[in-house]
């Protein structure tokens, strides 16, 4: 299993120097390593968990999203409803498991679901002509949306490389 820090240093909580600075930088977190914990000490008896590689750990208000190598979220849908009670015994949050991808589209259908959005586009903005994703939204789907535009732009960044935002039309 890869994970955000080394196996070894999640399992003894004492961190090496590659680790430790990662955590002075703000790249992991505490959650990086409880989250860590109960994968691994899951996947001793989940052995089909072994191959999963954890990208990132973004914890937001209300949801704990995890992102995944492509093709792990099948693995972790398999694990089912014990590991997310084991998840949400550390933290009582909802988690939200994101497979890594170069598609935007993809990623968008992932986060925002069961809602389709109208259109999503990327768009460069002056004056660097930096990239910026736009997805626009039915307005009478506003208030169902599951994720904010704050979140939505912070998970978008860490997979894809750039923001987000919606609008609504």
């Amino acid at each position: 299993m890869q994970l955000t820090l080394d196996s070894l240093c999640i399992s003894s909580k004492k961190l090496c120097t590659s680790c430790q600075s990662k955590l002075e930088n703000h790249e992991i977190s505490q959650i990086d390593i409880e989250i860590g914990n109960i994968l691994l000490n899951f996947a001793k008896e989940n052995k089909y968990l072994n191959t999963i590689k954890v990208k990132n750990i973004i914890n937001s208000h209300d949801t704990v999203y995890i992102i995944l190598g492509q093709g792990d979220k099948e693995k972790i849908v398999r694990a089912g409803v014990k590991l997310e009670n084991l998840l949400k015994g550390y933290i009582n949050k909802n988690f939200n498991f994101i497979e890594t991808t170069k598609n935007p589209k993809k990623l968008i259908k992932d986060l925002i679901s069961p809602i389709i959005p109208i259109s999503t586009s990327t768009i460069m903005l002056p004056p660097d002509w930096s990239k910026e994703l736009k997805v626009q939204i039915n307005k009478t789907e506003k208030a169902d949306l599951q994720i904010s535009s704050n979140d939505l732009s912070i998970v978008t960044e860490a997979v894809l490389g750039f923001y987000a935002h919606y609008s609504y039309v």
